[in-house]
């Protein structure tokens, strides 16, 4: 069972925490910063506070991190294989190099750690002998997004060079909130169809 809250309950929490009016703006700051209790200045622009808040303080976080994956390096590999890809369970241990084994290893010990759970298509795979129906979801969007773009690119942030995660955000931003905007539309529904 989780420890965090849903998806809803984080997005509710980060927009009434920010004061924010804007849903758009809302969903592109969050899909960076949801699930970390910070309070953000949306007049500023995205990067910046990403420059500010999370890669010049790489060290700090980066430390917190550690704890939470135990320094686990096969599942830092899943994180980010997951983080950068489709969030396929098989193709993400393709992506991050894990045999069978070592991924499911890696998978059981981030299930544990509650960090990711596991999501379960309804789409049939094309083939019948691909299993690709099953998906890892980041709890926290910041989970996914250190994923995705801190951790690939921890040596040049921590010589304060963040061109590589400038350039890799601005590519892939769009991506980002789309993903959060489908998990939180996702949330909303089993909300409203559980009745709570």
């Amino acid at each position: 069972m989780s420890t965090y809250p849903t998806f809803l309950e984080q997005f509710r929490s980060f927009y009434l925490q920010n004061k924010l009016s804007d849903l758009e703006v809302a969903i592109d700051y969050f899909s960076v910063f949801g699930g970390t209790q910070w309070n953000v200045d949306t007049t500023k622009p995205l990067f910046e506070l990403i420059c500010q808040k999370i890669l010049k303080n790489y060290t700090y976080i980066h430390a917190d991190m550690t704890k939470l994956t135990h320094s686990n390096k096969l599942s830092h590999a899943l994180l980010s294989a997951c983080a950068t890809g489709d969030g396929r369970l098989f193709s993400s241990y393709k992506r991050a190099r894990l045999s069978r084994e070592e991924g499911n290893e890696a998978l059981h010990a981030l299930l544990r750690s509650g960090l990711v759970e596991r999501e379960y298509s309804l789409e049939r795979p094309l083939r019948e002998e691909d299993d690709n129906s099953e998906k890892l979801r980041f709890q926290t969007p910041f989970m996914r997004f250190w994923f995705a773009f801190v951790s690939p690119y921890y040596k040049t942030i921590k010589e304060n060079d963040f061109r590589e995660v400038e350039k890799a955000f601005g590519n892939r931003e769009q991506g980002l909130s789309d993903t959060v905007f489908q998990n939180l539309a996702r949330s909303f529904l089993q909300h409203v169809f559980s009745g709570r």
